[in-house]
């Protein structure tokens, strides 16, 4: 017997009678056939892996959907579409990479980018939803005309108990004293309802007649128009323009402040800060001042760190020296300039628009400024990009500070400060914010005289809206649920329940009871009270897409949004 191996036949029978093992390799082996002979079984199990993938992104967007109530509402959807554009990629390289016709292969893809093709065909989009649900609209729809411009005279003066002369009305806290109205409103008036032009603004109300901000036209056409309307009739009294026009894809088109009424006169401010003072008999003009060109800031460097246009709403306060009006300004100081003319807030003379005083060395926020008196001492505080502050009426100097993050390119600071009891405020956020109580002790040390009493990432998490208080207890739409908070010991006492929930939208306390503007335009009236979440009526009201604050003077409620107006007459108030 030969005892050369190679002698030996190539197919020589392995001891256990399997003809494809032997201790030997052939004489002919190659590695690249074993690696030849593995690839087609990789690649099925490669292509395995879209379907896989697809059902994991699918099952992880119904996670994120469910845990909404307990995270953030924009963050989770925002999530779930990067997840849904995931699990379409993954189909479609399943479906392209697989054995099938080609033209099966490219079915699912071909189908699904045809649908989109066909629904934006006949659609546009127009901007999203407070928690980034994007909003579409037919292309043919065609929105009715704004009233042209109004030639007549208004009386917006006296100022009377009931009016609701500014944003948040009369104290800038949200709440109405005095409920005129019933609270069935099945006998609820509509006065009218016309077009507006684009705004999140609100109204002012003084007597009969109501004052807004709008946006006509748009691009190198555009102008922001200050309009005042007769209650009773919707009847476009006067109006005043100025030159230019904001968008933003996210934040949508128009002015973003409310104007403000005072001794007959209106103060404005733009969205490209220009402010104006306006006689409030006829709208000319008393002075206006830009803000921008007083700041050394073009348009585009303005909206670079602060995107969403300017939104504070002209406070007036009196001072030593007369009534200033305060708006927030132009944002950090450059230290390398002594004369720079950038601040936090600017308080300007209400008769004249004279400078009196340059306070702050902070980026502002979109948040209104507030009077307040804090442990005794009468202040402006302001919600800035990352911190609040106190400062004296007077002159503007700072006396106190304190950190509130925020980011007016992103995650911004949108919600008012609101004052709470003799020596606090509270604090409100949305993009996962939460909310802080602190305690101003101007005794202390000027780095010791804010306290946080407590600081809660999941209540009151105010976005576009703020917190209205009765006693101790805060109510707000927090990440677009309403809900009730103790401040004491800040304890979540009740949370309406998901499936009605009002969204992004706006809310005042009208003494007894909760007036809830809902994002999608509902209005709804809700039992102000600690024990438990009750609705008592609603109003089918707007049809679009609603951040603007609802206004209510005696029994008269009007709200808009960036594209259309209401005025109801509510029934009188049951007296005992």
């Amino acid at each position: 017997m030969s005892t050369n191996p190679r002698s030996e036949p190539p197919n020589k029978l392995a001891a256990d009678g399997n003809p494809y093992q032997t201790d030997e390799l052939p004489a002919t082996f190659d590695p690249a056939d074993r690696a030849a002979a593995s690839e087609p079984a990789e690649r099925s199990r490669r292509r395995r892996l879209g379907p896989w993938i697809a059902a994991a992104s699918l099952l992880l967007i119904f996670v994120a959907q469910a845990g909404k109530p307990w995270l953030d509402n924009q963050y989770m959807n925002l999530l779930s579409y990067l997840l849904g554009l995931i699990a379409f990629l993954a189909v479609a390289v399943w479906a392209l990479r697989s054995e099938a016709p080609l033209w099966a292969r490219w079915l699912p893809v071909g189908g699904g980018l045809a649908a989109v093709a066909i629904f934006l065909g006949f659609n546009q989009f127009v901007g999203v939803t407070g928690e980034m649900v994007p909003i579409f609209e037919s292309r043919f729809a065609r929105r009715p005309e704004a009233a042209a411009a109004g030639v007549g005279t208004a009386d917006l003066s006296p100022l009377s108990a009931s009016d609701f002369p500014g944003f948040l009305g009369v104290n800038r806290d949200g709440v109405v004293q005095r409920r005129e109205f019933s609270l069935d409103w099945a006998g609820a008036k509509e006065l009218w309802r016309q077009p507006v032009g684009a705004a999140w603004s609100g109204f002012a109300i003084v007597g009969q007649y109501a004052v807004t901000l709008e946006q006509r036209g748009e691009g190198e056409k555009g102008q922001q128009w200050v309009t005042c309307y007769r209650i009773r009739d919707g009847k476009l009294v006067w109006s005043h323009a100025s030159p230019g026009a904001h968008y933003h894809v996210l934040g949508g088109t128009g002015p973003r402040s409310t104007p403000t009424i005072d001794q007959g006169r209106v103060y404005a401010q733009t969205a490209l800060g220009n402010v104006v003072c306006l006689d409030g008999r006829d709208g000319s003009v008393v002075w206006e001042l830009d803000l921008f060109q007083l700041a050394g800031l073009t348009q585009t460097e303005a909206e670079l760190a602060v995107t969403w246009g300017r939104a504070g709403s002209p406070l007036i306060v009196s001072a030593a020296g007369g009534r200033w009006v305060v708006v927030p300004y132009g944002g950090p100081r450059d230290p390398s300039q002594a004369n720079s003319p950038l601040g936090s807030l600017i308080a300007l003379d209400a008769l004249t628009g004279a400078v009196r005083w340059i306070g702050g060395n902070q980026q502002i926020s979109y948040a209104s400024p507030i009077e307040a008196t804090l442990d005794g001492q009468r202040q402006i505080v302001s919600v800035n990009e990352s911190t609040v502050s106190g400062h004296a009426i007077d002159d503007g100097s700072v006396l106190w500070e304190a950190d509130w993050p925020g980011s007016s390119n992103g995650g911004a600071n949108c919600s008012n400060p609101v004052v709470y009891g003799d020596d606090g405020i509270l604090l409100g956020k949305g993009y996962g914010g939460g909310s802080q109580r602190l305690r101003i002790n101007h005794a202390a040390p000027f780095e010791n005289r804010v306290e946080v009493v407590w600081a809660d990432g999941r209540v009151l998490k105010t976005k576009f809206t703020n917190a209205v208080l009765d006693g101790d207890y805060a109510y707000a739409l927090s990440d677009g649920t309403l809900e009730c908070v103790d401040l004491q010991i800040a304890e979540k006492l009740w949370r309406q329940p998901r499936g009605s929930r009002y969204g992004q939208g706006q809310l005042l306390r009208v003494e007894d009871v909760l007036l809830v503007q809902t994002e999608p335009g509902d209005v709804a009236l809700v039992a102000c009270q600690s024990e438990g979440f009750k609705e008592l009526s609603r109003l089918d009201a707007l049809s679009s897409n609603t951040w603007n604050y609802p206004a209510v003077a005696g029994r008269y409620l009007l709200v808009r949004s960036s594209r259309e107006a209401i005025a109801y007459e509510l029934p009188p108030r049951e007296e005992p």
